[in-house]
């Protein structure tokens, strides 16, 4: 009878132990994790965990979708594959931008980039930076004073196209046999009715200028930020923040509006910095430069060909 009772007992043990083993089965010898099925998991991006699907994980893989779609149009926008219109006025310390048409806007923005051209002899350069000054009080598209380009390679420092405006606007307003003819205390008066367009956000040092002449508004396109973002190592203080020192400077007060024809700005300051990026309209890559893909380079005909106040230009090419 023990015998029989001890038998009985084996068994149930075999028993247990295979159904136990059923239970847990051991993994294969060659299974890895890329042969598994893994539960559906969300990734929390803040804590950096993981956490099983919820109710809510098909609203927040469209809220992801939308975010993806959004961060797409974003870039393509600020690439130029898609048009942006001119942004609107941004009113720094209280000035008050004049009511100016965007299309009025967008012809004295490619004024300013067509400068690289008249200025520096290409439309490329690899400091691509023009600047043009209107006076919007004259009527209809305005009247253009001076125009000015980049010209650091000439061994001053501070002739950005801002400064280089600036400083032959003085030459213009003053000079005795000119078309305006004002004296140094008129001149200093007559920014105050004046724009400075400059196809991309000025550094600091022209910034502080502009307040300092007391420009009734300053225009640009490429921001600082689009700049950093094509790896131009800049200073990168907005105008907009510098303003905000401004406001106990006896020259009124400056107007922001940025952001006009950035899509067609950015281009210009893409090539530079940024690997496999192509060349604005009307160059060409050659080697590792943007080059003018006609050749050939501006010369005094050519300049004066182009429009009227170009005595201030002293380089000849």
């Amino acid at each position: 009878m023990s015998r029989q009772k001890n038998h009985a007992l084996d068994r149930a043990r075999v028993i247990r132990h295979r159904f136990a083993r059923r239970q847990v089965p051991r993994a294969a010898p060659n299974l890895t994790l890329r042969n598994v099925t893994p539960h559906p998991v969300i990734l929390c991006s803040r804590h950096n965990q993981l956490s099983k699907s919820t109710p809510f994980s098909p609203v927040i893989e469209r809220a992801k979708a939308m975010k993806k779609l959004i961060s797409r149009l974003i870039a393509a926008t600020t690439i130029g594959l898609l048009a942006r219109e001119p942004s609107r006025a941004c009113f720094a310390n209280g000035a008050d931008a004049p009511d100016i048409p965007p299309e009025t806007r967008s012809y004295w923005m490619r004024r300013a980039t067509a400068t690289l051209f008249e200025v520096t002899g290409s439309p490329c350069p690899m400091q691509a930076f023009g600047t043009v000054v209107v006076n919007h009080t004259a009527g209809g598209l305005g009247e253009l004073v001076c125009v000015g380009a980049n010209d650091v390679q000439s061994g001053n420092p501070t002739l950005h196209g801002e400064m280089a405006a600036i400083g032959n606007c003085s030459a213009i307003l003053t000079d005795p046999n000119g078309r305006y003819k004002l004296s140094g205390r008129e001149a200093l008066k007559a920014w105050a009715e004046l724009t400075l367009y400059t196809n991309a956000e000025p550094c600091p040092m022209c910034a502080s200028a502009i307040r300092w002449a007391g420009f009734r508004e300053v225009v640009f396109g490429s921001s600082i930020e689009s700049l950093r973002a094509r790896h131009w190592r800049i200073m990168t203080l907005p105008a907009e923040e510098l303003f905000k020192y401004t406001t106990d400077l006896p020259a009124g007060r400056t107007a922001i509006v940025g952001g006009v024809l950035a899509n067609e700005t950015d281009p210009y300051f893409s090539w530079q910095y940024t690997r496999g990026a192509s060349c604005p309209r009307g160059c060409q890559m050659e080697g590792s430069k943007c080059s003018p893909a006609t050749g050939g380079s501006a010369n005094s005909e050519h300049r004066d060909a182009l429009g009227h106040d170009w005595g201030w230009l002293k380089r000849s090419v």
